[in-house]
């Protein structure tokens, strides 16, 4: 009896290898039994879908540093009105120049 190779696409009596396309057809086989032994493919859930399953089954939050904003919320800085964000844009502005030219002015 022969030992089945520990090399995918390889034969041990022969030597010889499979080619790419018998690979292929190979793990389609595979995929297929597997999906039949889930029930069909309705049953068979993404790797995205098991981490948040995962994540949502925790009771601490995955970031416990993030903000999230509810729609249309007035304290979301997304949300402000133009002139609002012009004006901390030139008070942010106006305290990074001070502070850099400050010195220089007082020397």
């Amino acid at each position: 009896m022969a030992e089945e190779s520990s090399v995918p696409g390889t034969d041990l009596e022969s030597g010889s290898t499979n080619s790419a396309a018998e690979l292929k057809a190979e793990r389609i086989a595979t995929l297929e039994g597997e999906i039949a032994a889930a029930g069909g493919a309705e049953n068979i859930r993404t790797i995205e879908e098991q981490e948040e399953e995962e994540k949502e089954a925790k009771d601490e939050p995955a970031d416990p540093f993030l903000v999230e904003w509810e729609e249309n919320d007035p304290g979301n800085p997304l949300n402000y009105k133009a002139r609002t964000k012009a004006m901390v844009m030139i008070m942010i502005a106006s305290l990074a120049f001070l502070t850099y030219a400050y010195p220089r002015l007082v020397a």
